[in-house]
């Protein structure tokens, strides 16, 4: 009977030492979503390794000659698309895009796409108006100022930020964006900002 009560109090002092080293709240806090399972089929080459990185403020040009940033779309979840009318995986990845965004609400996600050509709007205008893309708005940065920020080693490139401005994730590759992996993806991005 000794034996047994000493045992007791071994594990309840046990107990006692750990609700000291971490507090109650820890136990309970849910376990973070692991985003990694999202990385098959065409998002294999998603990279997480950047994630918690802030949006930069680098501004390009919207139509028009506004200049806009990441912080004009503040509070919605962006997927951020650096592409040029000369390269082909660019032209083939563009309408996905497009029908990603008309798949969420606008106050939700943004799909930003920045042209990085140097002619500028005089050969992105009539890109977007011959592929009738209607859900996306064209953005500009003949500078290339947003690739060179991000070390971009080719076209296209997506970044995927968070409601808070924090990046989630890139791929440096092209990607069915309406595909079921990668709007799981945005919808599981969306849900974790979702007060």
């Amino acid at each position: 009977m000794l034996r047994r009560l000493s045992h007791v109090f071994t594990l309840a002092a046990c107990a006692a030492g750990l609700a000291t080293l971490a507090p109650a709240a820890a136990f309970a806090a849910p376990a973070k979503t692991d985003l990694s399972r999202f990385a098959t089929g065409d998002l294999q080459r998603l990279d997480f390794s950047q994630a918690g990185t802030p949006a930069p403020e680098t501004t390009f040009e919207a139509k028009g000659g506004k200049t806009a940033s990441l912080a004009d779309f503040k509070g919605k979840v962006v997927v951020l698309n650096l592409w040029a009318t000369w390269c082909a995986p660019c032209i083939t990845e563009m309408p996905s895009l497009d029908k990603l965004q008309a798949m969420f609400p606008k106050k939700d996600v943004a799909v930003v796409t920045v042209s990085m050509d140097m002619a500028g709007w005089r050969v992105v205008e009539p890109f977007w108006q011959k592929r009738g893309l209607k859900n996306i708005a064209p953005y500009l940065d003949k500078k290339n100022q947003l690739a060179l920020g991000f070390k971009a080693r080719g076209l296209p490139l997506t970044v995927i930020y968070d409601r808070k401005g924090k990046e989630v994730a890139r791929i440096a590759a092209p990607a069915e964006w309406d595909a079921k992996p990668a709007i799981d993806l945005i919808a599981v991005v969306v849900a974790q900002g979702k007060k």
